[in-house]
C-alpha cells in the first residue's frame, strides 16, 4: 500500500510542466520508465561504503568501516532480488560510476548528460 501511494506522488511530480528530478532506486524501471534523461549512479561497494561510513561518523555514529560496507551489500541484495521494483538500471540509462569523482565532478557530467540529451529531442 505504501508503494502504491509513494508511486502515484512520484508519477505526479514526474509530470509537472517545467520537468522534474526523482532520484531512488527503481524511478526509471518502475516510475518513469519513458524519461528523457536517466542516468543510474554508482560506485565500487568499497566507495560507497567509505562515504556513508564518513557521513555516520560524522553524525556520531560508532558503526565500523566494515559493518556498513556488510549493511549496504545486505540492503543491494534486498533491493535487487526483490519482488515489486528491484533494483536494476533501465536499459536507457546512461551508468555513471562514481567511484573516483568528487560531488562536483559528478554534477558536472550529470549535467552535461541532460543538457545534451534535451537539446537532440528539442
Amino acid at each position: 500500500e505504501v508503494r502504491d501511494a509513494l508511486l502515484k506522488f512520484q508519477l505526479d511530480f514526474s509530470r509537472r510542466p517545467d520537468g522534474a528530478i526523482l532520484d531512488g532506486r527503481c524511478i526509471a524501471i518502475e516510475v518513469c520508465p519513458d524519461a528523457e534523461v536517466q542516468i543510474f549512479c554508482t560506485a565500487s561497494d568499497e566507495v560507497r561504503a567509505e562515504r556513508r561510513h564518513a557521513e555516520l561518523s560524522a553524525n556520531g555514529s560508532a558503526m565500523s568501516f566494515d559493518e556498513v560496507l556488510a549493511d549496504l551489500k545486505a540492503r543491494d541484495a534486498r533491493d535487487a532480488s526483490r519482488a515489486a521494483a528491484p533494483m536494476r538500471p533501465s536499459p536507457a540509462a546512461v551508468i555513471l560510476d562514481t567511484s573516483k569523482m568528487s560531488i562536483d565532478e559528478v554534477v558536472e557530467i550529470a549535467t552535461g548528460l541532460v543538457r545534451e540529451k534535451l537539446s537532440k529531442a528539442a
